[in-house]
């Protein structure tokens, strides 16, 4: 980003900041309220330097991806559109509170679609918390596809003991995503497609192959996700 994204960029850190102390008290589930203290003290430290609070400039002229990234970060949703997402079952700050959620996993799924789609496997199965796979079970995964499925990336809240949502919550909240932030899905599809390709022109993919695209799939995942929680807790 130019100095300018840059700056823009931590206003949009600060202001998710200063929302965040505002609705910490409504939150439903306080895991919430760790993973936004994290994930803005993170993001902010990405384009600011530990000695001082001056952005990081650059003379890197804004990607598709930069301008995505600024475009739903300072976007908004309406109340209207927190509740539609639950199928008016939830009202005002409630329908709010789980969209956080729901959509950080929402957006993580998408990604997972996308990167599935790369690499050339089906489409992903359905939603289900499940831990991280033991060394057993990646040593005997027979196929490179077999080794992804062990280690595809879990969203936020999958990596759990207990069903946070209901398997029929997805759809809704991912066909909003689509059509109210089409770059979400743009940004998975152009940043992880010019990986694949790097690394595709050196043969077929194998288990370090699968593991740098995961790699890469988080690196992604990191922006689309702070952009896409800033424009969530942004009430228009």
């Amino acid at each position: 980003m130019n100095s300018m994204s840059a700056a823009l960029y931590l206003f949009t850190a600060l202001q998710l900041y200063s929302a965040e102390l505002i609705l910490a008290d409504h939150f439903v589930h306080k895991e919430l309220d760790d993973f936004v203290k994290k994930l803005v003290k993170t993001q902010i430290s990405a384009f600011v330097s530990p000695r001082t609070t001056t952005p990081v400039p650059s003379t890197r002229s804004p990607t598709f991806s930069d301008k995505e990234f600024m475009k739903i970060s300072m976007s908004c949703m309406t109340t209207k559109e927190h509740e539609g997402i639950s199928g008016n079952m939830l009202k005002d700050r409630m329908a709010r509170d789980v969209n956080l959620k729901l959509l950080d996993d929402s957006q993580t799924i998408i990604g997972r679609e996308e990167l599935r789609s790369i690499l050339g496997f089906a489409p992903p199965g359905v939603w289900r918390t499940r831990k991280p796979p033991s060394e057993e079970e990646i040593a005997g995964a027979g196929t490179v596809k077999a080794y992804y499925e062990l280690k595809e990336p879990l969203s936020f809240h999958q990596d759990s003991d207990e069903d946070v949502f209901l398997l029929e919550q997805f759809p809704p909240a991912i066909a909003f995503l689509d059509a109210k932030f089409p770059g979400i899905r743009e940004m998975y599809r152009s940043e992880l497609r010019e990986k694949f390709e790097d690394i595709e022109s050196k043969g077929p993919i194998d288990r370090k192959g699968v593991d740098y695209m995961i790699e890469m799939f988080y690196n992604v995942q990191g922006n689309v996700r702070f952009a896409t929680l800033a424009a969530a807790l942004h009430l228009c």
